[in-house]
């Protein structure tokens, strides 16, 4: 893929993961030299843990990017997952956490 400037995301879906087999992904991921990792689809019960999130990033090389999706619906969250080490978050309700932004003066 990066041979043709493809960028690569893995997508683990965390709620049916162990943390071992969460670690396990990262490790497959960083000798495949990937992108970014993904917490999930975003469909699932759960969606994105901030657990999670902490677990991947201290397991990925430094300069591979992590995702959390699902589950993120304030702007507390997203703040939450961004100091965790999220580079992009995927969320249904990034429109109420811009305006929450907005309102606070950010």
């Amino acid at each position: 893929c990066h041979k043709h400037n493809v960028i690569v995301k893995v997508i683990f879906e965390n709620y049916f993961l162990t943390q071992e087999e969460i670690i396990k992904c990262c490790e497959i991921s960083n000798q495949a030299g990937v992108d970014f990792v993904k917490t999930s689809t975003g469909y699932t019960q759960t969606g994105a843990k901030l657990d999670d999130v902490k677990l991947m990033r201290k397991h990925t090389n430094p300069e591979m990017q992590v995702k959390a999706a699902g589950g993120i619906r304030t702007l507390e969250d997203f703040m939450a997952y961004y100091e965790a080490g999220c580079t992009r978050q995927g969320t249904r309700a990034a429109t109420d956490i811009v305006d929450e932004a907005v309102r606070r003066g950010w």
